[in-house]
């Protein structure tokens, strides 16, 4: 398999850009063992642990008139548009009710619940095709976790329980 440092870091900035399934199969990997994981690509989604993009401001907007309708900003005393995280299927931005609550409001990256089935085989392809990672690695098992985790990170309803 492939294990160019070069390499490892386009995986990293290529996961971080994507977000979704394919950032959190990239953190999964980043926990696996040394011996099964190449130094520089432990290292490259490990990076991508830490450096999700984030939503551009526009793209934030639109999903929260879609969410709040168009006068959404009325709903809160404040809105902190830079988020104090990103993450593999969102972001956490700081917002102030109308009655004083602080609140963190996770916000949804668009379609990524909807991708995780097709994101993830596309990404078994690439890996099997590829070789860039060994075969003593259960992949398999790697990617159903990451499918499963996934949709239940999706349900911020079931979240919120």
């Amino acid at each position: 398999y492939v294990t160019s440092s070069e390499s490892a870091e386009k995986i990293s900035e290529t996961l971080c850009r994507v977000r979704g399934a394919p950032l959190k199969l990239g953190q999964m990997l980043s926990m696996q063992e040394e011996n099964l994981i190449p130094k520089p690509f432990r290292d490259a989604f490990e990076r991508a642990k830490q450096a999700a993009d984030v939503m551009p401001k526009k793209q934030l907007y639109q999903i929260l008139e879609k969410e709040f309708g168009e006068n959404w900003k009325e709903k809160f005393e404040s809105f902190d548009d830079v988020p104090l995280a990103a993450a593999s299927i969102g972001q956490v931005h700081k917002a102030v009710l109308k009655d004083g609550r602080e609140v963190a409001m996770k916000i949804q990256y668009p379609g990524v619940a909807k991708s995780i089935d097709p994101d993830l085989n596309n990404l078994k392809m690439l890996f099997e095709y590829t070789n860039i990672l060994p075969k003593r690695l259960f992949l398999d098992q790697i990617i159903n976790v990451s499918r499963q985790e996934l949709k239940e990170e999706c349900d911020y309803l079931l979240e919120a329980k």
